[in-house]
């Protein structure tokens, strides 16, 4: 028997460190994020983003040879952009691609994810 711990994974932790780099990134002015909430949300509340743990894997090709005493995960998370215009669903469309992209460069940025 081996004395090495398993560490479980605190995901609620990893999903809070995505949202506080979407939320900190300059472009965004402090983006509301949401941690897996419905996507009923009022218009007052858009544009906004919210967060899914959306899948785990443990693929054989990224695991050590210490497999057994340490596993590699690969997890999958969705970000949902919402926003809300009275103009037009394209207006509203077209908003949340400019924030969906901003989205993508706030986490391109953070080095600490992944």
């Amino acid at each position: 028997m081996s004395n090495v711990a398993a560490h479980p994974i605190d995901y609620w932790a990893i999903r809070r460190g995505i949202k506080l780099a979407i939320q900190n990134y300059p472009d965004l002015d402090r983006l509301p994020v949401h941690l897996e909430r419905s996507g009923d949300v009022s218009p007052e509340e858009c544009p906004c983003a919210i967060l899914f743990l959306t899948g785990r894997t443990t693929p054989a090709d990224i695991q050590r040879i210490s497999a057994g005493r340490r596993t590699d995960h690969r997890l999958m998370f969705s970000v949902w952009i919402l926003d809300y215009s009275l103009e037009s669903l394209e207006a509203a469309t077209e908003r949340r691609d400019q924030v969906l992209a901003k989205v993508e460069c706030a986490l391109m940025v953070d080095r600490t994810l992944g």
